[in-house]
């Protein structure tokens, strides 16, 4: 890491002359850089503060036992960044988690929709340090429905048997997880990709039920009775069923 007083240490000041996510986004890319460890992240992020801020970051949660997540998670609280930009740009991912998983994921044209919306949103919040990759994992995660969830829960657990139980999953691992589940060229479909296909056509397709009779009317009436599609701008749109 470069020194306090190196001309390419990131600097940061309460008088706000330099905005605290643009500080801890460039300690953060300097300490990937440098390879530092959480517990170094810690220790070094007060070099580069005044001794005023250094006593009183001293002060915060997870400096003292030193605990990275929960130190910077403290620092993002006190220095909120409160751009109007950055505000909308918060807003319209909540939007899109709280409509993406009000619905299952059908093939993986949904997953690519919705993986493609997610970066577009956290990516610019990412680089603004406005948003953590914990966080941005988590809310990756919790934009799947909840059925769909856990589905892919097992599926990673099944390819990362390791993972911690406390710590969210990495987006990554839930993106593939996701595609190789609904992929359009499996030979066997996920359930809710046969019922709407089935319930497409009105019958069941390795039945023999006659599509008018009873069985087949509730079973058209009972299962996807409103599906999700999303248009060629990326904005959700939810239609009806009808017959």
């Amino acid at each position: 890491m470069p020194g306090p007083r190196s001309v390419n240490m990131p600097g940061f000041s309460k008088d706000g002359t330099v905005a605290f996510p643009d500080f801890l986004h460039e300690y953060e890319a300097l300490a990937r850089a440098n390879g530092l460890t959480n517990l170094q992240k810690v220790e070094s992020i007060v070099r580069y503060v005044s001794p005023e801020l250094w006593r009183f970051w001293r002060s915060l949660d997870g400096f003292d036992p030193p605990l990275w997540n929960t130190f910077r998670a403290a620092l993002v609280n006190m220095y909120p960044d409160t751009s109007a930009a950055t505000w909308v740009t918060k807003q319209n991912l909540r939007e899109l988690i709280h409509k993406s998983r009000e619905y299952q994921m059908r093939d993986e044209e949904d997953v690519m929709r919705y993986y493609r919306q997610f970066l577009k949103l956290t990516n610019p919040l990412c680089t603004m340090g406005s948003l953590s990759d914990e966080s941005r994992n988590t809310k990756f995660f919790k934009g799947f429905h909840r059925e769909d969830r856990e589905v892919l829960s097992s599926r990673i657990f099944s390819m990362r048997p390791n993972h911690p139980r406390d710590t969210p999953y990495k987006l990554k691992d839930v993106f593939k997880a996701a595609r190789d589940y609904f992929s359009n060229a499996q030979f066997y479909c996920p359930i809710q990709r046969r019922l709407y296909d089935d319930d497409e056509a009105g019958y069941d397709s390795d039945s023999d039920s006659d599509p008018g009779s009873d069985f087949g009317l509730n079973h058209r009436h009972t299962t996807n009775s409103c599906h999700r599609r999303r248009d060629d701008n990326d904005r959700y749109k939810f239609d009806s069923h009808r017959d």
